[in-house]
């Protein structure tokens, strides 16, 4: 129960786009190709990562290992502009009208 509700926040874009697709009246099978769609995309690198993890073990390991070290540890130079740049794409991206999708 609580591992599902750490989880959580990985649910809000569905709720969000489900509350888009119901205001626009997208049919119940488009909306569920949409959101199929968006849950393929969403997944993509961890399957590939995945795929590439069972054909590689120690080199993958070795870098994923890497990452942990360095992103993990705090040390990672923050950078505001970085920061606010990826915020707003993120919102140009969000800010895409599902109907364009339809």
């Amino acid at each position: 129960m609580l591992l599902t509700g750490a989880d959580l926040p990985n649910a809000f874009p569905y709720f969000v786009a489900i509350e888009r697709l119901l205001s626009i009246g997208v049919p119940p099978g488009r909306g569920l190709l949409i959101l199929a769609g968006y849950a393929v995309v969403y997944c993509l690198p961890c399957v590939v990562l995945l795929i590439v993890g069972l054909s590689a073990r120690t080199a993958v390991r070795a870098r994923l290992e890497a990452l942990v070290a360095r992103f993990g540890t705090g040390t990672v130079r923050r950078s505001v502009p970085t920061a606010g740049g990826l915020m707003l794409l993120g919102f140009a991206v969000g800010s895409i009208p599902f109907w364009l999708l339809a």
